[in-house]
């Protein structure tokens, strides 16, 4: 069975050295620069901006509010643990680097990942 496995961290540095080391051990991944609707909503600072910006809006700018970064990646079941244990290691489970996990198990798949 296939999972579709989340990662949603912060930006920088160690963030990049992860998804190089998950690259290196051959898994490919989609990564999208994301932010927290906290952040967004924090780095509004004029009140009426809130009348005039859509959360679309925001999201079709992301360099704008980015503040971290969402990798969803589609494995074999018997692969999943290897890489939450490269994101638990590049993290410090999440002390050094802050985000979250999830994983799903995708009942029907086809393609070429």
């Amino acid at each position: 069975m296939k999972v579709l496995l989340y990662s949603i961290l912060d930006k920088g540095p160690r963030t990049d050295a992860l998804h190089r080391a998950i690259f290196k051990k051959g898994y490919n991944a989609s990564i999208l620069e994301t932010s927290g609707l906290r952040h967004v909503l924090e780095e509004m600072d004029e009140p009426h901006k809130m009348a005039t910006l859509s959360l679309s809006d925001i999201a079709e700018t992301p360099q704008e509010y980015a503040g971290s970064t969402t990798m969803f990646i589609i494995l074999d079941e018997d692969k999943v643990e290897e890489v939450k244990s490269l994101i638990r290691e590049y993290t410090e489970s999440f002390q050094k680097i802050h985000g979250a996990m999830f994983a799903f198990p995708i009942p029907s798949y086809e393609g070429s990942f």
